[in-house]
């Protein structure tokens, strides 16, 4: 926030990941410390709105800057998408947006409003695909960024 920069850790006493904030000017510990309530936060932590937002092992969960939960979401896709190393998971205009595929093929993103997170009526809508870079290209790119010409 505009105050604090947080950083998260495991708390082995408390066994979940933990998020304590220090002041931007003068790096002192602020006195609020912020139990996720998870053990794997799959994602990083996404500061949105004064509001702390997250994918952890089997939800998405949002807690204020307090620590407060104020919602949560759960469904299949949340599972799938954290164990997608290539997964996306990003906030913009009001949406979480949130992927599950792969670089080999096209990834399909989906979106669902933070609002009706928060309302207990998450549902996830398709908002784009990506497709795969053969669609657009005739080579792989990163390969043509490697190669070099005879003699060099």
């Amino acid at each position: 926030d505009e105050e604090n920069i947080y950083f998260r850790y495991f708390n082995r006493d408390k066994k979940a990941v933990m998020l304590k904030g220090y002041n931007v000017e003068t790096f002192e510990p602020d006195d609020n410390e912020i139990n996720t309530g998870e053990r794997i936060i799959s994602s990083g932590v996404l500061f949105y709105d004064n509001k702390f937002i997250f994918r952890g092992d089997k939800e998405i969960r949002i807690l204020s800057n307090e620590g407060e939960l104020l919602g949560t979401f759960s469904d299949e896709f949340i599972e799938i998408s954290a164990r997608s190393i290539e997964s996306i998971f990003d906030i913009s205009n009001g949406r979480i947006f949130m992927s599950a595929g792969d670089s080999t093929e096209e990834n399909e993103v989906f979106c669902c409003k933070i609002d009706d997170i928060l309302k207990g009526k998450g549902e996830w809508e398709k908002a784009y695909t990506i497709n795969h870079w053969s669609e657009y290209w005739d080579e792989e790119p990163i390969m043509n960024a490697f190669q070099t010409e005879e003699g060099e």
